[in-house]
């Protein structure tokens, strides 16, 4: 094999090892991307969650739980009930 043409194919095989790997990192990216987004979605509909069920249950404090309690129903009443 003639020394340039051995250099060419080094080169052509260096370009493909490149384009091989910038494909594997946008590929490793978007899917980290994703998984991190599922997550955040994830935790924040549990600490919603939570903060609610604290806040429904608050209804022994009368000042806080009737200000809740009418906060619960303009929500209600504005988006309709929750269907589970």
């Amino acid at each position: 094999m003639d020394d340039s043409k051995l250099t060419e194919e080094i080169h052509e095989l260096n370009l493909s090892i490149r384009t091989l790997i910038r494909q594997q990192y946008f590929y490793r990216a978007f899917f980290r991307g994703m998984v991190q987004g599922l997550g955040t979605v994830t935790g924040a509909t549990v600490v919603v969650a939570i903060v609610l069920y604290i806040f429904r249950n608050i209804e022994f404090i009368p000042i806080i739980g009737n200000w809740f309690a009418q906060i619960i129903q303009y929500v209600v009443k504005t988006m309709g009930p929750a269907k589970i």
